[in-house]
């Protein structure tokens, strides 16, 4: 029976059809994240072992960053620009860490205590969504950034 996209092969860092994780494209690099969310929160997030493996963590955060950088073009893809972006701008590389750290933070299984129960990141989240509902509407214009071609050419 075949899992399709689900066979583990994608979400599983170690397991990665790729041999090194850090070899996949990312927008964004592990001191982006680190940036925004803290070098000891990151390697937290990504140590899901709890043994403190650098290089299971550094993977790991490869991996987070790839993914990142999948989503991204997969949601603006059909959008006003061409992705994936050759140079990305600052605004998308700082959207891209976001989610990677997102995808660290929800992937780590960690469950916030609130009541309602509400992710502590989900303010991030929701920055990444908006920011890419804004850039498919016209509303955000990426300085730099290629547009797509939306209209069929003239042929002469």
């Amino acid at each position: 029976m075949s899992l399709g996209h689900f066979s583990g092969q994608h979400f599983q860092a170690l397991s990665s059809p790729v041999a090194n994780p850090c070899d996949r494209p990312a927008y964004a690099t592990r001191a982006d994240v680190e940036l925004l969310f803290g070098s000891s929160n990151v390697a937290k997030w990504a140590d899901l072992n709890n043994d403190e493996d650098a290089s299971d963590i550094a993977a790991r955060v490869c991996w987070a960053l790839a993914e990142s950088y999948a989503y991204m073009n997969n949601r603006l893809n059909g959008g006003p620009y061409t992705v994936p972006f050759s140079s990305p701008n600052d605004e998308v590389i700082s959207m891209s860490a976001r989610y990677a750290g997102v995808i660290l933070y929800d992937t780590r299984g960690i469950t916030d205590a609130a009541d309602p129960p509400q992710h502590q990141l989900s303010k991030h989240r929701d920055m990444v969504e908006m920011f890419i509902k804004q850039v498919l509407a016209g509303r955000v214009r990426l300085t730099g950034e290629e547009h797509a071609v939306t209209s069929p050419a003239v042929v002469k």
